[in-house]
């Protein structure tokens, strides 16, 4: 994933570069709002946080914001402004317009990997996944990429029989499902684990590129479909749409 920074002075990309490979993330850069929307136009889904100047040509950070936060595509990425603009009043509209965090320029770079941090934990960190297929190369896959987005997965099961006993015991906020395994199917398990608790969201994953499997798993509940071989921006889509 990538961290976006929209800021006129390139000197400030150069300086916070390490702060965000300490994520695991690749930084992008654009001079103006409006080259940053373009970017957001053409690579929103690799993009799970934005920092943000204000006083910028043509478009301001603040309105920069107004834009994205009504954009359903854009709303759900997380906004540090990172601006010189101190004044209280300019903060107060920051956080009304949607950012989580504003940083006053010059600003200490352990004061903003702390920032940073604490947007990653209360927007990705804390939910529960559990992850069910009995190939354990895919277990493998799914884990490394949903470490590389930030989750954590909670718990492993082998087989739909096994997911249902251990759906009810982890109570995870999501769960990534096959359907081909022994025992129990993954529909089955859907079936019965929704029986239980109707709230609870499921992505079916599988090989089977028929459509009539995907509407079957959409009739029974499930919050998101995605086809073997998976890729990555659509794992990270059917979270954000599945958690949000």
């Amino acid at each position: 994933m990538n961290v976006l920074l929209v800021d006129d002075m390139t000197l400030v990309g150069h300086v916070i570069v390490h702060v965000i490979e300490s994520f695991d993330r690749k930084l992008i850069t654009a001079g103006t709002a409006i080259e940053g929307l373009q970017i957001l136009k053409e690579r929103h889904h690799e993009i799970d946080l934005i920092l943000l100047d204000w006083h910028m040509p043509l478009m301001s950070g603040i309105e920069f914001l107004a834009v994205i936060k009504q954009k359903p595509e854009f709303q759900k990425i997380p906004v540090i402004m990172l601006t010189s603009n101190m004044n209280k009043s300019a903060i107060a509209q920051a956080f009304s317009a949607g950012a989580m965090h504003y940083i006053i320029k010059p600003f200490n770079l352990d004061d903003l990997q702390l920032r940073i941090r604490d947007v990653y934990d209360k927007v990705y960190n804390r939910k529960n996944i559990m992850l069910v297929d009995d190939s354990k190369l895919v277990v493998v896959m799914l884990t490394r990429i949903l470490k590389k987005m930030g989750y954590e997965v909670c718990g492993v099961a082998g087989d739909g029989d096994e997911a249902i006993k251990m759906h009810a015991e982890l109570k995870p906020d999501l769960v990534f499902m096959d359907i081909n395994m022994p025992k129990v199917d993954g529909f089955s398990a859907l079936i019965k684990i929704r029986e239980h608790n109707k709230e609870a969201k499921i992505i079916i994953m599988t090989s089977n590129h028929h459509k009539d499997v995907e509407n079957e798993a959409i009739k029974l509940g499930a919050s998101a479909f995605i086809l073997k071989p998976f890729e990555e921006l659509k794992i990270y889509a059917s979270l954000v749409d599945a958690l949000s």
